[in-house]
């Protein structure tokens, strides 16, 4: 089977952070070489621990006293993760001036380049639900060409975060870097770090021409 990435994010896109905005907005992009392996792995977890078939969520897993459980096990897969984090009190003004769907493809396909291309050569992108209309994917599938990265994949799908558990995943990691970012509590990390790569998006200043 094709090496998965699976993609989540944490934190919200909105700049009223009177209002409930976040100030950080991270991209979570996990690498299973074999996903039906890591699939299987977290299902028999799941059944051990009488999880269910519940979702692994970190908002809802974070108040629970297991969760150091879970986030162990998780260390016990086999990926490696990137992970770009957003500062949004670091943007200028531009930002604010788009929408919520620009800002998510923007971010995205950073995120994505930030891959080395030859871990992401004939693999699928799975990302999280959010648009049942498939408009979103095809502007994620233009912003990655308008980067030269399109083609990189093999394809790209989406699905809800419920019945993919690769997706869980990615949230999990994008959960407890913003928790890390936001509180600079580092515990849920300590055995994740060694497989992921986290950057901090920069934007880019012109200089005066």
């Amino acid at each position: 089977m094709a090496t998965i990435f699976a993609g989540d994010e944490s934190g919200n896109l909105g700049f009223e952070f009177a209002a409930g905005g976040t100030r950080y907005y991270v991209v979570s992009l996990a690498r299973f070489p074999d996903p039906d392996e890591a699939r299987g792995k977290i299902e028999k977890f799941k059944v051990e621990r009488h999880f269910g078939r519940g979702e692994f969520s970190f908002h809802e897993l974070i108040a629970q006293q297991w969760r150091g459980q879970v986030f162990d096990f998780v260390s016990t897969l086999d990926f490696v993760g990137w992970v770009t984090v957003i500062d949004k009190r670091k943007l200028s003004e531009f930002y604010q001036l788009l929408d919520s769907r620009s800002l998510y493809v923007l971010f995205l396909t950073e995120a994505v380049t930030r891959i080395p291309a030859e871990k992401r050569n004939e693999s699928i992108l799975v990302l999280d639900e959010i648009d049942q209309s498939g408009e979103i994917l095809h502007e994620v599938r233009r912003g990655l060409q308008v980067r030269g990265v399109r083609g990189s994949f093999k394809k790209i799908v989406a699905k809800r975060s419920s019945s993919e558990p690769l997706i869980q995943v990615a949230d999990l990691i994008a959960g407890a870097v913003h928790r890390w970012k936001r509180y600079g509590e580092t515990t849920l990390l300590e055995g994740l770090a060694h497989k992921l790569e986290i950057s901090e998006f920069r934007e880019e200043k012109k200089s005066p021409s």
